[in-house]
């Protein structure tokens, strides 16, 4: 939790800081950051050091997105920005999969986790360096004088849209949370009689799904000029595809299996398109707030939705000291049931009260 809440908290800095400081600077002071952190978990000897561990990796992996997205927005087209943070999410995507499936069996198989932990920390090093090298400051002569903090977030904040499209990436990602970053491989355990190896190859697609329709779905949105289309239908497959996992018969054919959970991650990949709305509707002097403001909301649930979704198995199982391996099906089919209402929450906003841009600060061109 120490990494979600120094990540959560610092993402409206973050964003107030790129908007007036050298991307190429705060960036490569936030990789580097990164690898301390990585490097102070190796020599941690109480869970304090852990945890304070924990706070820098997160305190630096908060410049990450925004950074990537405000480079994209700076130094290309922005008939290439939706493109362009699909193709961030790809990465972002297969990122999340190596390190919980490959590299985390790599590293506690071949060396024990704090030389796993050196290994990374000093690619961390390796990574600031380049950033340090090879990232270029750049800004467009409107972004080269910001208003100030005060105006900045009364601008964001005074337009109703801004919340509704943070909404509606709150609710598209909650569901990754939920089930892809932690309850969802016991369940398909439980749910279809997978050993837990299994469940945990099943539950890649999830990742995989993500992965391949970010880029396509913000391609398709400047190409039809729309974004609000999209984001219902990533909304409805989402539901669909996981009332089909509760609600189907547990001999349901692998295939379908794998195409539910496919599902799961194509209706995620619809919130890279809330950044695209948010370009689209800010002036480009505070984008970077504004992404980052947009980023928060789809990274707070981590900091709710994992003790909320543990606490709630708790209750449904009747037992406050229950070990998470005994959690039955049915108690993670009920917690679950928190996901359709995501995803009808998303639905509703995305049809009712965002406002389609019809990408209309698309087609400036930075470069």
């Amino acid at each position: 939790a120490s990494y979600f809440i120094s990540y959560s908290l610092m993402q409206l800095p973050v964003g107030l800081i790129l908007d007036r400081c050298s991307v190429r600077v705060m960036l490569s002071i936030a990789i580097l950051t990164c690898a301390l952190g990585s490097y102070t978990f190796t020599l941690a000897t109480t869970p304090l050091m852990l945890a304070a561990a924990r706070l820098l990796m997160g305190l630096g992996s908060a410049f990450a997105f925004v950074s990537v997205l405000t480079i994209a927005h700076y130094w290309f087209s922005g008939r290439l920005f939706a493109l362009l943070v699909g193709l961030a999410q790809l990465l972002a995507a297969f990122g999340a999969w190596a390190g919980e499936y490959p590299l985390k069996s790599f590293l506690l198989h071949q060396h024990d986790w704090r030389s796993g932990m050196l290994l990374l920390a000093k690619i961390g090093i390796v990574l600031g360096l380049f950033a340090i090298l090879l990232v270029r400051h750049k800004r467009p002569p409107e972004a080269t004088k910001p208003s100030s903090v005060k105006n900045s977030l009364k601008t964001i904040f005074s337009n109703p849209q801004t919340f509704w499209i943070a909404l509606y990436a709150f609710c598209a990602w909650s569901p990754i949370i939920i089930f892809a970053e932690q309850w969802g491989i016991p369940f398909i355990s439980k749910r279809f009689h997978f050993t837990t190896q299994g469940a945990a190859d099943f539950a890649g697609a999830v990742w995989l799904g993500l992965a391949l329709l970010s880029p396509l779905l913000g391609y398709l949105s400047n190409r039809i000029q729309r974004r609000c289309n999209l984001m219902q239908m990533c909304s409805l497959i989402g539901l669909i595809a996981i009332l089909s996992l509760l609600l189907l018969p547990a001999n349901l054919h692998p295939i379908f299996i794998f195409i539910s959970l496919l599902g799961i991650g194509i209706a995620a990949a619809g919130q890279i398109l809330s950044f695209a709305l948010v370009r689209d509707i800010n002036p480009s002097n505070i984008t970077a707030t504004a992404i980052a403001f947009n980023n928060l909301a789809v990274v707070i649930g981590g900091l709710l939705l994992h003790p909320l979704v543990g606490y709630f198995l708790r209750w449904v199982s009747n037992q406050q000291n229950l070990q998470p391996h005994n959690y039955t099906a049915q108690d993670y089919a009920l917690v679950f049931l928190f996901i359709p209402l995501f995803y009808g929450i998303g639905f509703l906003v995305s049809r009712y009260k965002i406002k389609e841009t019809y990408c209309k600060n698309s087609h400036d061109n930075l470069s």
